[in-house]
């Protein structure tokens, strides 16, 4: 996704000098975007969490440093104050400000001829996205390649939930859609044991000033209704370069610190990082498109010997196979925790060696130097 994937999982950097900077309400309604997400996924609220190390700790330091914006608040302590804190957090949101005219977009809903379908994992997923959105009043969009339908055995469910401000505005409904999300948690993660994000999160109001330095208009476009048989939303497009290019610089600063992967969860989020990369550059250039779009777009914008490590992912993408054993399937269909067992079992999925890239320290090197260059190709801050 020129996505929710990197904006929300990437931590905040220090933006170089030529970036502009993210606008106040552009940066407060991303902050609340990242709450909600980290409330309905349930990952800080879990025991299980709190002690895997260092997935735990990660998830209960990004969830303080996002509560303690922008008034300096203290982190919360329990579920409770973290409902309560999410809730007044949207209730506090400056207005829309949208910086396009309104578009209607009809989305159709997930059926046949969808080959996705034909898997029973993926019609799990759609049953609880149904259950989900039938009795809580939330919509629950897919995009992605699963949408598109040109995905491979690399595959991941690119989830969206839009909540309407009712329930935002009332932590006891709020509470109640955040155990109401287990079950689609179970089956998003048993459908895809190596996706390395959960469900994105927002509310319906942002519809009014829809932000493509987060998810680009033109991927949403292309997305289905998983939770119902369609439904057509009115949007209208707002975008913020200096969002945009702190995106950019966090992907560009995951591959400084990378270090190479040593399971299959590992080598597919690197994967999934640098395929996001082009979609990321182009929105830094204050330029957002569809995913497939930014490839040929931000080569064009590098030496051709430094985009080697692209050609390695599209590879990579399309010779993937999934070595999750069927044991771990089964128990994240049933865990009371999904996200947190996928973490604890990861070390068991293993590559096989002939998927694996030759020389994976020269590709990490490779890719370095390709973030750094695309990062160079910046232009001078601009107004969007």
């Amino acid at each position: 996704m020129t996505s929710a994937v990197a904006a929300a999982a990437a931590p905040r950097t220090a933006a170089p000098s030529t970036q502009a900077l993210p606008g106040e309400g552009a940066l407060a309604w991303d902050t609340a975007r990242q709450l909600l997400g980290a409330l309905l996924n349930g990952e800080w609220a879990s025991r299980a969490a709190a002690a895997l190390q260092p997935f735990g700790q990660r998830v209960r330091t990004r969830v303080a440093r996002l509560a303690a914006e922008p008034d300096g608040g203290a982190p919360p302590r329990t579920v409770r104050e973290l409902v309560a804190r999410v809730s007044t957090t949207f209730a506090r949101l400056p207005g829309a400000q949208p910086t396009g005219t309104a578009e209607p977009l009809d989305l159709p809903g997930a059926a046949a001829p969808l080959r996705a379908m034909a898997d029973p994992g993926f019609r799990r997923l759609r049953a609880a996205a149904q259950r989900l959105c039938g009795e809580h009043g939330v919509q629950c969009l897919l995009h992605g390649s699963l949408a598109s339908d040109d995905w491979t055995n690399y595959r991941d469910a690119d989830l969206l939930v839009l909540v309407p401000d009712a329930v935002l505005g009332t932590p006891a409904l709020l509470d109640r859609l955040r155990r109401a999300m287990l079950p689609l948690q179970r089956a998003l993660f048993a459908f895809d044991p190596l996706q390395h994000h959960g469900v994105f999160a927002t509310s319906t109001a942002e519809l009014q000033a829809w932000p493509e330095h987060w998810l680009p208009l033109a991927t949403l476009r292309r997305a289905l209704d998983l939770g119902g048989d369609g439904t057509r939303l009115t949007v209208r497009p707002s975008f913020d370069l200096g969002l945009a290019r702190q995106n950019f610089a966090a992907a560009v600063a995951y591959f400084e610190h990378a270090r190479l992967p040593h399971d299959a969860y590992g080598w597919k989020a690197f994967a999934s990082v640098l395929m996001l990369v082009p979609a990321l550059h182009q929105a830094a250039q204050g330029a957002p498109c569809w995913k497939a779009d930014s490839f040929a777009r931000a080569a064009a914008r590098v030496a051709p010997d430094l985009w080697q490590p692209q050609l390695w992912a599209a590879a990579f993408r399309k010779d993937f196979r999934d070595p999750t054993p069927r044991w771990i399937r089964h128990l994240l269909r049933f865990a009371p925790e999904p996200r947190c067992l996928q973490q604890a079992l990861r070390r068991f999925v293993r590559l096989p060696r002939q998927q694996l890239p030759a020389d994976g320290t020269a590709l990490l090197r490779a890719a370095r130097t390709l973030t750094r260059a695309l990062a160079t190709d910046l232009a001078p801050e601009t107004s969007p």
